[in-house]
């Protein structure tokens, strides 16, 4: 039901753009692998798709739970940004963060001490300790990470991979600084990665780097700490997907990086590619 135009199952594939109902005043969106969620200009938040672990905010969970359509959220009323994960987090005016739809450390909450109440406790949003002045906020497969007005990255999550940066590979339940980056201007968490592009116009990656997405010109199994990116010194944006990652130059030339054997670098070959490379242009 991620596609929101009210089918499940066996009706789900849609080969060309439809119109989602019901959604006319959205200002930003945010997908993952099965679910889907909006923000509304009044601070309000949709999502629809898979509700597994309550992570439309709706109030239920289960595997009965999806929602083929948006449904409005009752417990999210001034959200600027929202970030779907496996998990779903949502940045508030006041540069607070709220997540939902977990039991794990992707949170960044605490949890009630009897585990008997921790599934109604996942689909609650629950503040994110110790951030109040978040001006971004992105979350990938078991972490999310928020930039600070300070340009500094903080991440929390399993850690497995080394997507939070603090230099361990350990379960990290509230917000670790990555690194000691001071000079984010966007940052981007994919499947077990994170990237951030710095004021300078370089940009860093670490975590999973098993092919190639960390941009940093080896196959590294995984950089526990940001890892420069090569040949990168004009980025303006930069977004981390599954195995792959592509910034936007300051011409407007995008490139990207990774996992290429169907072709998502978009280079026009499916060779991995551990440093950017341009996108070739649409004939």
């Amino acid at each position: 039901g991620q596609l929101g135009d009210g089918l499940l199952e066996h009706e789900w594939m849609r080969n060309a753009p439809h119109r989602i109902p019901g959604l006319s005043d959205v200002i930003g969106l945010s997908a993952m692998y099965d679910h889907t969620c909006a923000v509304h200009r009044d601070g309000g938040v949709s999502c629809w798709g898979n509700n597994y672990h309550g992570e439309l905010a709706d109030g239920v969970h289960g595997p009965a739970s999806a929602r083929a359509v948006p449904l409005r959220s009752p417990f999210i009323r001034d959200a600027v940004q929202v970030a779907a994960g496996s998990h779903t987090c949502a940045r508030h005016r006041d540069g607070t963060v709220s997540c939902w739809g977990s039991t794990g450390p992707e949170r960044g909450s605490s949890q009630p001490a009897d585990p008997d109440q921790w599934l109604a406790w996942a689909y609650a949003p629950a503040p994110v300790l110790d951030v109040d002045d978040a001006v971004e906020i992105t979350a990938g497969s078991a972490h999310t990470c928020a930039r600070r007005s300070d340009g500094s990255v903080w991440c929390w999550g399993t850690n497995v991979s080394g997507s939070v940066g603090d230099g361990t590979d350990r379960p990290r339940p509230f917000p670790t600084r990555s690194g000691d980056i001071d000079d984010a201007t966007g940052i981007s968490a994919g499947f077990g990665h994170t990237c951030a592009v710095h004021g300078d116009g370089s940009a860093s990656c670490w975590g999973d780097g098993r092919n190639g997405q960390l941009g940093d010109g080896t196959e590294y199994n995984l950089r526990l700490a940001p890892s420069p990116v090569a040949d990168l010194t004009d980025a303006t944006s930069i977004m981390a997907g599954f195995w792959q990652t592509c910034a936007t130059r300051a011409s407007g030339t995008p490139v990207c990086w990774g996992w290429n054997t169907t072709g998502t670098v978009g280079d026009g070959s499916t060779t991995e590619r551990r440093v950017p490379v341009p996108v070739a242009p649409v004939p």
